[in-house]
């Protein structure tokens, strides 16, 4: 028997749990670029909606939940154009399988 203990590399698997916000379509590569050059995280479902936001693990130590949140909604805020509508900032956990 075999025991895998790195990571899947062909898993087509995703599961997630940032602070930010679910659009229910897919955001733009423009949008896409822009996240890129920062430590904000995305994500596509095959259903066509987009979840924004950053990692659980950005969460500094000395953060409380809610400075963390505030700290989401100013980032998101400052790069997530106005057409996307108003943003409301939750915690966003989600997983599908694609394969």
């Amino acid at each position: 028997m075999k025991i895998r203990l790195g990571f899947v590399s062909n898993s087509s698997s995703t599961s997630f749990c940032i602070c930010g916000v679910y659009l229910d379509r897919v955001i733009e590569d423009n949008l896409r670029d822009e996240l890129a050059k920062t430590n904000i995280d995305y994500y596509i479902s095959p259903g066509h909606a987009s979840y924004i936001g950053l990692s659980i693990h950005e969460m500094l130590p000395s953060e409380t939940k809610a400075q963390f949140e505030k700290r989401v909604a100013k980032l998101l805020k400052d790069i997530i154009p106005a057409e996307y509508g108003t943003l409301e900032i939750g915690w966003q956990t989600d997983g599908w399988y694609d394969g």
